[in-house]
C-alpha cells in the first residue's frame, strides 16, 4: 500500500486529514497518511507527521506515495498540483463515504468531495477540484480543474463552472448559467445569469464588483 501525502497543514489540511482517515478506516487504501508544508514548524499535526516537500520527496518516491492538495485557493491548488505531478506523484481522489455519485458522473484525479454532498448523473468534475460539505451538483454540470465549491452550494442542471474558479458558501446557481474561469463568487450571492472570466461578483442578484486581478480569494 502507498503513503498518502496531504499537501497543506492548515485548517483545510486538518479537515482533509480527518476525511482521509475516515476513508482509510473503510477501504484500507494507504499504509500511512502524512502532511506536507513548505516549511515545518511542527513535527506533527493532529497525530499526523509533517514533512517539507523536499523531505517528502527524499523519503518517498512516486511508486510508494500519492498526494492530494488541501488548500482552498484555486490558484494555489493548481500550483501545488503541478509541483507534485512534475515530480511524478499521482493525485489521489478522495470521496467521503456519505457522498452520492450519479450514473455517468466523471470525477478527475486529485478531486476531494466532502461529506453529505450530492453529485448527480452525467456530471463532469475536473481534476484537483474541492467540493465542500453539503453541496448539490445537479445533472449535466461541468466543473473545471482546480476549482473550489464551498459548503452548501447548489449548482442547477447544465451549469458550467470554469477552471480555477471559487464559489463561496451558500451560493445557488441557476440552470444553464456559465461562470467563467478564474472568477470568485462571494458567499451568499445568487447567480441567475452568466459571469465572465476573471471577475469578482457579490450580491443578489450576483453583480460584477471588480476584476480578479490578485487571483486570491483569501488575502
Amino acid at each position: 500500500m502507498k503513503t498518502l501525502a496531504i499537501y497543506g497543514a492548515g485548517g483545510m489540511g486538518r479537515e482533509v486529514l480527518d476525511l482521509a482517515r475516515e476513508i482509510n478506516e473503510r477501504e484500507k487504501r494507504w499504509k500511512d497518511i502524512v502532511l506536507l508544508n513548505d516549511f515545518r514548524a511542527k513535527d506533527s499535526v493532529n497525530g499526523a507527521p509533517m514533512y517539507t516537500f523536499a523531505e517528502f520527496c527524499a523519503e518517498w518516491d512516486p511508486v510508494c506515495a500519492e498526494a492530494v492538495v488541501a488548500l482552498g485557493e484555486p490558484e494555489l491548488r493548481a500550483l501545488l498540483a503541478q509541483k507534485l505531478t512534475e515530480k511524478g506523484y499521482s493525485l489521489a481522489t478522495l470521496l467521503h463515504p456519505t457522498v452520492t455519485i450519479g450514473t455517468g458522473a466523471k470525477i478527475g484525479a486529485g478531486t476531494i468531495i466532502c461529506n453529505r454532498t450530492f453529485v448527480s448523473c452525467n456530471t463532469q468534475i475536473g481534476a484537483n477540484v474541492l467540493i465542500q460539505p453539503g453541496s448539490c451538483v445537479f445533472h449535466d454540470v461541468t466543473v473545471g480543474d482546480h476549482s473550489v465549491i464551498s459548503a452548501f452550494v447548489s449548482l442547477a442542471g447544465h451549469v458550467t463552472i470554469g477552471a480555477r474558479t471559487y464559489i463561496g458558501m451558500s451560493v445557488p446557481v441557476r440552470e444553464k448559467v456559465t461562470i467563467g474561469s478564474g472568477s470568485i463568487v462571494g458567499m451568499g450571492a445568487v447567480v441567475i445569469k452568466d459571469i465572465p472570466d476573471d471577475v469578482c461578483v457579490y450580491g443578489n442578484p450576483a453583480t460584477v464588483i471588480r476584476k480578479n486581478e490578485s487571483k486570491r480569494v483569501f488575502r
